[in-house]
């Protein structure tokens, strides 16, 4: 289980991850016909920290995620995708044996 979560720590502070919502966010806010000051003023956060979730330079906080998700009338899992990939049938068989 503590491997589990390492893992997860792991993929989430990965630079792909960052990148990964970062483009999310701005399919997303550009679907909106919002501009990056515009959801910043939304969330309450400036257009320089909006250019950085965009762009994959910081990790977004969870209430940030949403916010953002919030504003651009999307579910969270649209902006961070599939974070937790639940084991495989035959994995839970065999730990459960």
């Amino acid at each position: 289980m503590k491997e589990r979560a390492e893992e997860l720590r792991a993929r989430v502070a990965g630079k792909a991850w960052r990148h990964a919502v970062g483009a999310a966010v701005r399919r997303a806010r550009g679907q909106a016909g919002l501009t990056q000051a515009e959801l910043g003023d939304l969330i309450g956060a400036s257009l320089n920290a909006v250019s950085e979730i965009e762009r994959g330079v910081v990790v977004p906080t969870l209430s940030t995620v949403w916010l953002l998700a919030d504003a651009l009338r999307v579910p969270i899992d649209h902006l961070v995708g599939r974070v937790f990939r639940p084991p495989k049938r035959s994995n839970v068989e065999e730990s459960l044996a």
